[in-house]
């Protein structure tokens, strides 16, 4: 037994009202005619692949949701953008730490780079990283 899927129209009804766009800036975000997305809002015509994943991109949905499955709407590219943007700073305070811990070194002597070093790796041996 198959589940239903909803109607087509009726996802893109929902989509437009959940991220408060009209028709009109759909058409223009996605490039497909105003003419074609009103034909997919009356349920008259079904949006073929291409057209679908254009929306989907656009409004950050899931495709498989737009096509009626019951699926979660969101797609996780937002997610995605998120931790990519979380890691993006991640590496950008390690590179600001690296640069304070040159300046706070840069006229110790080797002996005393060494002693940094045996404290590090005690420290690390402590926390149990290698």
């Amino acid at each position: 037994m198959s589940a239903e899927l909803v109607p087509f129209s009726e996802r893109l009804k929902r989509l437009l009202y959940e991220r408060n766009i009209t028709a009109a800036e759909l058409s223009r975000k996605t490039n497909i005619s105003k003419a074609s997305i009103s034909h997919y809002l009356k349920g008259d015509w079904k949006a073929k692949q291409d057209a679908v994943y254009k929306i989907a991109t656009a409004c950050d949905c899931s495709e498989v949701w737009l096509m009626g499955a019951d699926v979660p709407m969101e797609s996780g590219v937002a997610e995605r953008k998120t931790a990519e943007q979380h890691r993006t700073e991640l590496l950008e305070s390690l590179r600001e730490k690296q640069r304070m811990l040159l300046s706070a070194t840069s006229d110790l002597d080797d002996d005393d780079i060494d002693i940094l070093i045996q404290l590090a790796k005690k420290i690390n041996k402590e926390y149990g990283v290698d």
